[in-house]
């Protein structure tokens, strides 16, 4: 018998996998080295906080996502409908706003390339243009968004690797390494690290969206966010920390793209450039990810009556297209409303908005974990990562939160005024739609 990808229009394993990789590896992990070296060893207790936290969320949600219904309907059936639209209405904010975050990050690295693009605008500019091109090639249906997220974390792993070669390098030459800033550890400082990099882990929950689109969902989906988390933790933790190992702190705290300019440093400009074309290629990926994704949960909103009965229209190849426009429309205007602050500024607000967001997702996934799996282990789990979401929260800082939990509660009123004026959900979800990518 021969192992041949059915071509069912949905997505396998590798594909799958490779869109949890994709979600997760976007621009963020290249740019926080920036914001991460004034915190010296705090930035590595902090990789690794975040990653055992992220681990430990990510295993529940797994859990969850078993039953094959997607999120909404599995909170729904332990919390109720109104808590499962709260959830899902801020896992697509956290969605969005994360979007607009990774496109900046895509921008600031093109401005390495283009240094006439370096000015705030500038970058706004390209930054909109991104998320609005990755959006379009969504528009093709899931399987283009798979392929397109195998090929673009296979280049997206060589900046990571290179870091990883110059650190062995000197190491085997017995050349010095640069010394961490002598910033004591404490519990403030790691909670500001942990904060920062959990976003660079944000992401894998996306796989969970594009329920009916992906193939044996009940095995992929839980298999495809385990291996793809335990990898990229591990990517992520000897990466950066490599960075900060190969650059003066005071240098990389200055550094508009850390990892071109390390890798410059050794081996030339030119492979400084090609460099931040992997990155750029990388951001893209992502940004395509968190788009698909974000159309997929306010196209499964829409469905339930939760949002306006257009947003539920599809194309022939399965793909919401209006609720992408809606979507990406969002990151698109808050890219925009920030263009004012500086690159690393708009950078490091949207990325904490984004976490505080979508840990409202985690905090009540892995409760719902626990009433469905009531074994030591799995509460374990759950008790371990509901105590480091409010040590996150606590590390994102007052005005963060804020705006984090206002964008979250702001769905009641959006919730409200669209059943109004749609009807009930069950009129809403008599609403035809094209049918599903895998009649295609």
């Amino acid at each position: 018998m021969t192992m041949v990808e059915p071509q069912d229009g949905k997505m396998g394993l590798p594909m799958t996998t490779a869109f949890v990789v994709g979600s997760i590896i976007g621009a963020s992990v290249f740019m926080l080295p920036v914001a991460l070296a004034p915190l010296g060893i705090n930035a590595v207790v902090g990789w690794v906080v975040s990653g055992f936290g992220a681990i430990c969320l990510g295993l529940p949600l797994a859990r969850l996502a078993r039953g094959g219904a997607g999120i909404q309907a599995a909170i729904a059936e332990t919390f109720g409908s109104t808590v499962a639209f709260m959830i899902t209405w801020a896992f697509w904010v956290s969605n969005w706003s994360g979007t607009a975050a990774v496109a900046v990050g895509a921008a600031a690295t093109i401005s390495r390339l283009f240094p006439a693009l370096s000015s705030p605008m500038s970058v706004a500019l390209v930054a909109s243009a991104c998320i609005v091109i990755m959006a379009a090639i969504n528009t093709r249906g899931a399987r283009s968004s798979g392929a397109m997220a195998i090929v673009t974390v296979l280049l997206r792993i060589l900046p990571l690797a290179a870091v990883l070669i110059l650190v062995g390098i000197k190491v085997r030459t017995h050349q010095g390494l640069q010394p961490l800033w002598t910033q004591p550890v404490t519990i403030s400082a790691v909670a500001t690290a942990t904060a920062l990099t959990l976003f660079a882990f944000t992401g894998f929950e996306n796989v969970s969206t594009p329920i009916g689109k992906i193939r044996d969902s009940k095995r992929i989906i839980p298999q495809s966010m385990v291996i793809g988390l335990l990898a990229v933790a591990l990517l992520y933790l000897t990466s950066s920390t490599s960075v900060m190992l190969l650059m003066p702190a005071d240098q990389l705290a200055r550094s508009p793209s850390p990892f071109a300019d390390v890798v410059g440093a050794s081996w030339g400009e030119a492979a400084a450039l090609l460099t931040a074309v992997g990155i750029a290629i990388s951001a893209f990926g992502c940004v395509g990810c968190n788009a698909m994704a974000g159309g997929e949960l306010s196209y499964s909103m829409a469905l339930k009556g939760d949002l306006p009965p257009r947003l539920a229209w599809t194309n022939s190849r399965g793909a919401p297209v209006f609720s992408q426009i809606i979507t990406v429309g969002l990151s698109v205007i808050l890219v925009l409303a920030n263009a004012s602050r500086s690159t690393a500024g708009l950078f490091t607000f949207i990325v904490l908005v984004s976490t505080v967001a979508v840990l409202v997702l985690y905090v009540v996934a892995a409760l719902g974990a626990a009433v469905e799996d009531r074994s030591p282990g799995m509460r374990a789990l759950v008790v371990a990562g509901i105590l480091f979401s409010a040590y996150a929260f606590y590390g994102s800082g007052l005005e963060a939160s804020l705006w984090g939990l206002g964008l979250a509660l702001a769905g009641l009123p959006v919730r409200a005024i669209s059943r109004w004026l749609g009807g009930s959900s069950r009129v809403v979800a008599a609403i035809p739609v094209a049918p599903p990518e895998s009649s295609v």
